[in-house]
C-alpha cells in the first residue's frame, strides 16, 4: 500500500514536468480525475480544513489515513459517522487521505489542504 501511494505521489509531481517540458505546474483537474478513483459519493470536508475534518454518511470508510506529499503517513483514524477527525496540529500545506475498507482496501483518496 505504501508503495503505491509513493509511486501516485511521484507519478503526480514529475508527470508536469515530462508532459510540458520542464513547467513545474500541476494540472488540478488530471490530478482530481486521478484521485476520485469514480467513487464521488463520499467527500471529506471542509476542505481547506483548519481544525478538524468530517467525511459525508458512508458504511463503506473503515479507516483515514493523512498522508504528506512525500507519502509519509501523517495521522491514522478509525472512522465513524458523524466524527470529526482533528488535523490541527498538521502544518499547513496540501495532504492526501486515503479512505480505507474493511479489506484495507483504498476506496478514495482525496486531496486535502490543511490551513
Amino acid at each position: 500500500m505504501k508503495k503505491n501511494l509513493h509511486t501516485f505521489v511521484l507519478f503526480v509531481l514529475l508527470l508536469p514536468t515530462f508532459m510540458q517540458g520542464g513547467a513545474s505546474t500541476l494540472n488540478p483537474v488530471t490530478m482530481e480525475t486521478f484521485l476520485e478513483d469514480g467513487n464521488s459519493s463520499i467527500k471529506i470536508f471542509p476542505n481547506p480544513a483548519t481544525e478538524y475534518i468530517e467525511l459525508t454518511e458512508n458504511k463503506e470508510v473503515l479507516k483515514i489515513v493523512v498522508y504528506n506529499l512525500a507519502g509519509r503517513e501523517m495521522k491514522r483514524f478509525d472512522a465513524f459517522n458523524g466524527e470529526k477527525y482533528y488535523v490541527g496540529d498538521l502544518a499547513r500545506g496540501l495532504y492526501l487521505v486515503q479512505l480505507l475498507d474493511k479489506s484495507n482496501q483504498t476506496i478514495v483518496t482525496q486531496r486535502v489542504s490543511k490551513r
